[in-house]
């Protein structure tokens, strides 16, 4: 069986952060885990228990976020949502950066309006929060201006409740 300092090093290897104050409780589940998995290797249980962990779906969530404060506990959440959308924000940036033109926007477009309405719905929603913070900018130079200036005219034609679509 591997110890704790094998399981804290192979998170850090694999990028995942194991705050100190839950340290113990989140090598104990990895422990459990790779009992009740041997074939599994340390990374994968440490991604199987680390995900439920976050998506709040570990029986030992709340025996494990009790221990921390609620401050830690929202820098945790706010640390795993960064480590889940950073590769897509990354992968998005790129791919502005790299566009053509309209023909590969016009192109990623229509793919995105051919999903499931109710994912179109959440991709709209997505857009128009990203309005709403882009017009809370206080610093904006020639290159974005002009970006954060009509995100403030959405957000006053749409007041202060058209950051959000309803779920459904």
């Amino acid at each position: 069986m591997f110890d704790d300092e094998v399981i804290v090093a192979v998170a850090h290897k694999a990028g995942l952060s194991i705050e100190k104050a839950c340290r113990d409780g989140m090598t104990r589940l990895v422990r459990e885990h790779l009992a009740e998995h041997p074939d599994e290797t340390v990374r994968q249980a440490l991604y199987a228990v680390h995900t439920a962990w976050a998506a709040g779906q570990s029986d030992d969530t709340t025996e494990i976020l009790s221990v921390m404060s609620p401050d830690e506990i929202q820098e945790f959440r706010e640390k795993e949502a960064e480590d889940l959308v950073s590769p897509l924000a990354t992968e998005l940036s790129a791919f502005v950066n790299r566009m053509g033109g309209d023909r590969e926007e016009g192109a990623l477009v229509r793919m995105m309006l051919k999903d499931h309405p109710t994912l179109v719905q959440s991709k709209a929603g997505m857009f128009l929060r990203f309005f709403y913070e882009l017009a809370d900018r206080t610093y904006y130079d020639a290159r974005d201006e002009a970006s954060v200036l009509t995100a403030r005219k959405i957000v006053n034609a749409l007041g202060e409740y058209g950051s959000s679509l309803p779920y459904i």
